[in-house]
């Protein structure tokens, strides 16, 4: 998989949505309600819905139970939809052990109790004053122990890489809408340990003490490689997220952020679990995991990509 995004980012080119990704959910908000569709923000839903059925008459269609729809809450109101195809984008855990009765589930709690933990990460998220000419929209910016790097993720003992392997996005250097004048956007993730206990970020320094120590030690590693001696103290706006605020999604895999399965040197491909039907039809969309956290930082165009080799 990370070969194939390597060839498609490096080699292809993606395109970059002027204006954020939130313009892509702007658009598909305007498409729908065109087309007569009704959308309920604010609600979380509670279970899908489903009645228990006989067999069908084809050996094939083992079927035990048919959806009736959603259940939902908003407000502090439980509202009831009844719909003939229900369409489940959360992830499978949750749509499975949370939504859908236990003899429904394909894959029990059990099932993910014994599933190897994929990454977590620390997200920075930073407003800086001037220029960063050092950057490119897309800085990947990797140790020279690759194995090292990510042995400490994966391995039996885990602890945080340092120097790390890590990902810088300014998209400032597309899009000028993303960022004041004078000032730039960027975005910063570091693949570390599915580990709780390494603390929560905040705003402006508030987050618990290891995850700022964190952040303070990546700043200055990318100020170092990339050149930018100045920068720690030309950032205005800083906000952290460590893994357990990444886990507050109840939607998502809580321990296997943000990817939902481990993907160790022996493992080339992420495993997957198919989309699944189940009590009828509502439809698992999306194997594992819903769109990252990551993806407004989807690659703009060819040759828009800086990559170095350090530590």
């Amino acid at each position: 998989m990370y070969h194939l995004m390597s060839h498609l980012d490096l080699d292809d080119g993606v395109l970059y949505p002027m204006g954020g990704f939130t313009t892509l959910i702007d658009a598909m908000h305007r498409v729908a309600t065109s087309a007569g569709v009704e959308i309920r923000t604010g609600a979380d839903v509670v279970s899908i819905d489903t009645e228990a059925r006989a067999p069908g008459r084809s050996p094939i269609d083992r079927r035990m139970a048919t959806v009736r729809g959603v259940t939902y809450r908003a407000d502090g109101t439980t509202t009831s939809i009844g719909a003939d195809i229900v369409v489940s984008a959360a992830d499978l855990h949750h749509t499975e052990t949370t939504l859908l009765p236990a003899d429904l589930q394909t894959y029990p709690e059990k099932y993910w109790d014994k599933r190897v933990p994929g990454p977590s990460a620390l997200l920075l998220y930073l407003g800086v004053r001037g220029g960063l000419p050092q950057l490119e929209h897309h800085t990947l910016l990797f140790t020279t122990d690759w194995r090292d790097n990510f042995g400490r993720i994966f391995g039996k003992e885990t602890s945080v890489p340092s120097p790390a392997s890590l990902y810088v996005c300014r998209p400032s250097a597309t899009d000028g809408s993303v960022a004041p004048d004078g000032h730039e956007n960027v975005f910063v993730l570091v693949p570390i340990p599915a580990d709780v206990t390494i603390g929560r970020g905040g705003v402006a320094r508030g987050g618990d003490a290891r995850v700022e120590e964190l952040a303070d030690t990546v700043i200055g590693q990318i100020a170092e490689w990339a050149g930018i001696p100045d920068l720690a103290e030309r950032i205005v706006v800083r906000r952290s997220y460590g893994p357990p605020g990444l886990r507050r999604r109840p939607q998502r895999v809580a321990r296997h952020l943000p990817r939902a399965g481990a993907h160790p040197e022996a493992e080339r491909v992420l495993p997957r679990l198919e989309p699944q039907r189940q009590g009828g039809e509502p439809i698992l969309r999306g194997k594992l995991d819903r769109p990252r956290d990551r993806d407004p930082h989807v690659p703009h165009q060819r040759g828009a990509h800086r990559q170095a080799a350090a530590g």
